[in-house]
């Protein structure tokens, strides 16, 4: 079935699905369906509003199995590739062993981050009753490979107790062994600057942290800064919608709340408000996001 015929069936709009659309085309190919063992469908491609072609970009052909497995309530999709499945590495890089099950949320943050397996932006239509699996193509299409499970979601977290940002003013010299100081301590970011590093911690054991850095490290300077408030939004694809981020911080500037840092990789962009505000800021993402 070609992108030109009036039968195919993957329409977007906005981005994402165009319901009315594919079920209409749904209808219609089922029918083919009784009359043909299998249907064959270009990758890479998709129709939008006004018949526009557009593609879904390098390793599409990811997007496209699983948005059809999406319009055919498909039961299961199978991803051939070059390799017989996800591993804890790039196995061209490095000798790794092989992923039995992964969760639909985990892939696709590696692959927001860099990982080759899948097209990032896959995931975010597969629904969790799709079983998905990811083969050789040297292999039979029975062979397990590595099974991916459940779906992906965007969802929004909040830190549950006041954090502080403890902050080393190092100069040339950057200290080595901080991170040995922290083995015991929970890490809720990292920041870096031309000569400096931020840590945010629970606020309840700053003081200790604190003490431990200047006593391992007096030849640096140390500030911190308490009350502070983690917001983590992640989302269901890697693809960021236009001015997302820019959004968000208009939306807090509108309502008089200040950021105290933002940052922002493979799903997620995490912000850093006062803890005071943070009740302010979960409702109106969730409101506006």
């Amino acid at each position: 079935i070609e992108p030109s015929s009036t039968l195919w069936p993957v329409w977007l709009k906005n981005g994402e699905l165009w319901k009315e659309k594919t079920e209409e085309k749904r209808k219609k190919l089922g029918k083919m369906l009784e009359a043909y063992d299998v249907l064959i469908f270009p990758g890479f491609v998709a129709r939008e509003k006004g018949k526009r072609l557009v593609s879904l970009g390098r390793g599409g052909s990811d997007v496209s199995a699983f948005l059809l497995a999406r319009i055919f309530r498909a039961d299961e999709v199978i991803i051939v590739k070059d390799v017989p499945g996800v591993y804890q590495a790039d196995p061209k890089l490095f000798k790794t062993s092989k992923i039995k099950v992964i969760t639909a949320d985990e892939l696709s943050t590696l692959s927001s981050l860099g990982a080759k397996v899948l097209h990032p932006d896959a995931l975010s239509y597969k629904k969790k009753s799709i079983r998905a699996r990811i083969i050789h193509h040297g292999e039979d299409l029975m062979k397990e490979g590595t099974f991916i499970d459940g779906e992906v979601k965007r969802e929004i977290s909040v830190s549950s107790s006041p954090l502080s940002l403890i902050t080393i003013h190092y100069g040339d010299e950057f200290p080595a062994g901080i991170f040995e100081c922290l083995s015991s301590y929970e890490i809720y970011g990292i920041s870096m600057g031309s000569s400096y590093l931020g840590i945010y911690v629970k606020e309840e054991v700053s003081n200790k942290i604190a003490r431990k850095f200047l006593d391992f490290f007096p030849q640096h300077r140390i500030v911190k800064k308490d009350g502070i408030g983690m917001v983590v939004l992640k989302k269901k694809t890697a693809r960021d919608r236009p001015g997302l981020i820019n959004k968000v911080t208009e939306i807090l500037a509108r309502h008089g709340i200040n950021l105290v840092e933002l940052s922002s990789i493979g799903r997620e962009i995490i912000l850093y408000v006062s803890f005071n505000d943070l009740g302010r800021v979960l409702n109106l993402l969730t409101k506006y996001g």
